[in-house]
């Protein structure tokens, strides 16, 4: 199993779900969601002393997990981190986290905080902007990372691109 760590509005749910789309919808509005079971590593209220054994029970339904979280126990899994490289592409995933959550307050500097973090403890790195220009696939095959629907990744990009457009 492998565990994508991306900050908010990054597209790491994408990632996640085209390497195993098992409980993941797409909205019409571009964002993926997952049954509840499969959002474990992005609540809020994570229970960290059960943690290990729901990822334990997880690993053998699903072959990945967005997660948003930092704990030992995610450690024994390959982790995919989605990197945000430049103060345009932060704006690019704040704006579309305003269209997608108006309620939500997001700052860039603690998502850049965030992002640092993530990068540090990764064993892959994936660029938004190749997930933005359709390269995704390709950065999975790169990596040797199986995946199992590209058609949901080309329907996401196409609603994307469409409903957050980005010039970088």
């Amino acid at each position: 199993m492998y565990i994508i760590r991306a900050i908010p509005g990054a597209c790491g749910d994408i990632v996640s779900a085209v390497i195993d789309s098992t409980n993941s919808f797409l909205s019409p509005n571009g964002s993926i969601f997952f049954l509840p079971q499969r959002k474990l590593l992005k609540n809020p209220n994570l229970e960290l002393d059960i943690l290990p054994e729901l990822l334990t029970q997880s690993a053998e339904v699903y072959k990945s997990l967005s997660c948003q979280h930092y704990t030992e126990a995610i450690m024994k899994y390959p982790t995919i981190t989605v990197n945000v490289n430049s103060d345009s592409e932060f704006d690019w995933c704040i704006h579309r986290l305003k269209l997608l959550y108006p309620n939500e307050l997001f700052v860039k500097e603690n998502l850049k905080k965030q992002m640092e973090f993530h990068s540090k403890h990764t064993n892959f790195k994936i660029n938004l902007l190749d997930i933005l220009n359709g390269k995704l696939i390709d950065s999975l095959m790169k990596y040797e990372i199986p995946f199992t629907d590209t058609e949901l990744y080309y329907k996401w990009l196409s609603l994307n691109t469409k409903n957050f457009p980005y010039n970088f």
